[in-house]
């Protein structure tokens, strides 16, 4: 999984994200949407088993959701649409230099997964699980596998090619995975804001910070 100081870091940031109140807003939300959802959502909250297997399983569809090609220059990584938005407005830019947009993909088991790495994943389960809501310890075991499947990509020639990654978010588990990873290989990162800050700035070494408005950058 890369530096564990890194993705430490990430899940650190990701937790304090999680931790306010419009997150939690958001999930009740979400849940009132659907009866099905409430119910799975407190099964999963009440019963280790469940809660571990829901951790698990989300760390393997994370993982296996997308796919970074590492022969391009730049990488972006949104995933939900009004994420893409922000990097249709720089697409001029983009053109004139090779680039991959990372996003989800269906499902291939031809992929390899870093098994022995689940070991430190559990360990990690075993210390997050009482101390942080059930809604952000899934979202770290997404966080963990988008982390992984970027690391694990990575070729011996990496870091002797010039890489940008542009990222879209700093509040969703990718984007926390795609600052990790950069941090990680020494990339250079541009932080594109899709939206209004929802939470408290979060500190992190960010090259460049591309904001849409004046209470982003009073925010920041």
């Amino acid at each position: 999984m890369g530096s564990f100081n890194s993705l430490h870091y990430a899940i650190k940031n990701q937790i304090i994200r999680d931790n306010n109140e419009f997150k939690h807003t958001l999930l009740n939300t979400y849940l009132d949407q659907s009866k099905a959802k409430k119910v799975v959502y407190k099964l999963v909250d009440h019963f280790l088993v469940l809660k571990f297997s829901a951790y698990l399983s989300l760390i393997f569809i994370s993982y296996f959701s997308i796919k970074l090609d590492t022969r391009k220059n730049i990488f972006l990584f949104p995933i939900l649409k009004n994420e893409l938005k922000s990097i249709k407005s720089i697409q001029s830019i983009l053109r004139k230099n090779p680039y991959q947009l990372i996003k989800k993909r269906l499902f291939n088991i031809s992929l390899k997964f870093p098994l022995l790495k689940l070991y430190r994943s559990f360990r990690l389960f075993c210390y997050l699980e009482k101390k942080i809501p059930t809604f952000s310890l899934l979202r770290i075991a997404q966080l963990v596998g988008f982390y992984s499947r970027l690391q694990y990509q990575l070729p011996k020639d990496f870091k002797s090619q010039k890489k940008l990654s542009i990222v879209t978010t700093e509040s969703n588990p990718n984007g926390f995975a795609l600052i990790a990873f950069s941090n990680r290989n020494n990339i250079p990162l541009i932080f594109m804001s899709h939206g209004e800050p929802i939470a408290p700035s979060i500190k992190h070494n960010l090259d460049l910070i591309i904001l849409p408005g004046a209470n982003s950058r009073d925010f920041y």
